[in-house]
């Protein structure tokens, strides 16, 4: 275990915000294992196997047949059947109240942050995302006209989270909430904010370039095309997304409405990673397709979608339905009316098995694999994703650990691939007046040994926020590397880690990440820099 610096890193390449690095003497006797009644949750992967989940919905005349069990699946990896070892049935109607994904906010007297939900982990979670990169100003427009009339309904107590992909990456439009009310008034804010959006000609990179006085120099930000920095910003908002909803656990769905896709094949691999089903919406046809705004008085009819699309060309149309059978999502053309697509994503999202098998070590191979579920003797319709894509194993460059910092340190959404919480502790007469002390716990559900791995490796950044949220360009970042012994405790109790930073001086906050080295998993989470009285 050690504390790294940055200056190993050239000028072009040193992590987030031209970071100022305060070196940690005796930093080694800082990560304790938890000691507790925790114990190794179920399902923990071990050096020699790797899980994989696959989402699968069965219908019978438009319904869910419910009440089966493992035996009734066949499942079959590249043409070899497997054995399901993880079975979990999801049904039910959807959950009532707010499921809100965002750091529990501590009441008076208590200094604990977490980037866990009030309430834990939503049981049922559907995202819409706009996307204004993707799709002209008129056609937005459109689409959001669409979604305030789905919110007029009298819907069901289904959460949702609204985003926006932006050129600057993910934006929050409103956490999610099963308030339509709510809902609405967030849309109408956005589209206000969408022509001021469409006008500016800064990515994300260039936003960092200006944040930071440094000069990023890469490939895709040389390039000045409009399609390549679409590109870039369509991919780091699949990524941020991705990182921020992944860790609630089970089927996540997810609504896009564009117009128009990138030729990315990564974003099935990012969103599987997720468990993410993908429901792209094209919009291209909102102005010229009546059915797109139809009437959504009439009862939805999940199920029924067209196979034509009057707006994308057949090799956008073939690419967006490809994406979704990938991910285990449907494709919804611009002749499927919206409030149709939204309650098929809904009733995909409330009932589904969950099924799961292991690859060993020995047959691992990456890259893309493909998948078949059946039912070993029902009749019935049965959806999955075609496949799943294994990444290969390899220790993360120093580029690659940047770049998952940068961005983490730039998304106000916080991450929860690694669900942790940060104790403010109380001052100390001991220590310097200017400083502030902390505590992270990571709990042994947040633990994972990747294949291939026998020890825990970890980079912690913690960035103080300007008054805006900001980062700054103070932060600490910290390198850990845990032994044979502490990992196997880890394992177990989980593990803490303390830290003392200077005080800053007109920020408000400190944004923490911990990012999980092994399996490239991110948390963070935002902790207030003023005392809070006990």
């Amino acid at each position: 275990m050690k504390t790294t610096g940055l200056g190993k890193l050239s000028r072009a390449q040193r992590i987030t915000l031209s970071l100022v690095v305060f070196m940690l003497a005796g930093a080694s006797i800082n990560v304790v294992a938890q000691q507790g009644a925790e114990t190794t949750p179920a399902g923990t992967l071990t050096s020699n196997s790797e899980l994989v989940l696959v989402p699968v919905q069965v219908k019978r005349a438009g319904k869910p047949l419910r009440g089966l069990t493992q035996n009734d699946f066949v499942l079959r990896s590249d043409g070899k059947m497997q054995p399901i070892e993880v079975f979990e049935e999801s049904s039910g109607q959807p959950v009532g109240g707010d499921a809100i994904v965002k750091p529990a906010t501590p009441s008076a007297g208590v200094q604990e942050f977490s980037n866990l939900p009030v309430g834990g982990m939503p049981e049922h979670l559907l995202i819409i995302a706009v996307d204004w990169v993707n799709s002209p100003y008129a056609e937005q427009a459109w689409a959001q006209q669409g979604l305030l009339k789905y919110f007029a309904k009298d819907q069901p107590k289904q959460p949702f989270a609204l985003v926006a992909f932006t050129e600057d990456g993910l934006v929050q439009i409103h956490p999610s909430s099963s308030d339509p009310a709510a809902l609405q008034a967030a849309i109408r804010e956005a589209h206000s904010q969408l022509g001021k959006a469409e006008r500016r000609a800064m990515t994300a990179r260039e936003l960092l370039e200006k944040q930071t006085g440094l000069t990023l120099k890469s490939e895709a930000a040389d390039r000045e095309s409009v399609e390549a920095k679409a590109i870039d910003a369509t991919m780091l908002s699949f990524v941020q997304l991705e990182k921020v909803y992944g860790g609630v656990p089970g089927r996540k769905s997810l609504v896009w409405l564009a117009d128009r896709m990138p030729d990315l094949p990564a974003i099935a691999a990012i969103l599987n990673r997720g468990n993410i089903a993908l429901y792209p919406v094209s919009v291209g046809g909102a102005l010229a397709d009546p059915h797109y705004l139809a009437d959504l008085t009439a009862p939805a009819t999940p199920g029924s979608f067209g196979t034509g699309d009057i707006s994308s060309s057949p090799e956008q149309s073939n690419a967006m339905r490809d994406l979704a059978s990938r991910t285990g999502g449907r494709f919804c053309p611009a002749t499927t009316a919206l409030n149709s697509c939204i309650e098929q994503a809904v009733a995909d999202s409330t009932d589904y098995y969950l099924l799961g098998f292991y690859v060993s070590q020995q047959d691992r191979k990456p890259g893309w694999h493909n998948l078949q579920v059946k039912l070993a003797s029902q009749k019935a319709e049965v959806y999955a994703r075609s496949g799943y894509y294994l990444e290969p194993r390899t220790v993360p460059t120093e580029n690659e650990i940047r770049n998952d910092l940068i961005a983490a340190a730039n998304t106000k959404l916080d991450y929860n691939g690694v669900v942790f919480s940060v104790e403010r502790l109380a001052d100390s007469t001991v220590l310097p007046a200017a400083t502030l002390s902390f505590r992270i716990h990571v709990p042994s559900s947040s633990v994972l040994l990747p294949s291939g791995r026998r020890s825990l490796s970890y980079e912690i950044a913690m960035i103080v926020l300007s008054e805006k949220g900001e980062p700054t360009a103070t932060a600490k970042t910290v390198h850990l590397d845990l032994n044979a012994e502490q990992t196997d405790s880890a394992l177990t109790h989980g593990w803490r880690y303390d830290e003392t930073l200077p005080k800053p001086g007109l920020a408000t906050a400190v944004r923490f990440i911990i990012r999980d080295n092994g399996s490239g998993n991110i948390g963070s989470v935002v902790v207030p820099a003023v005392v809070v009285p006990r």
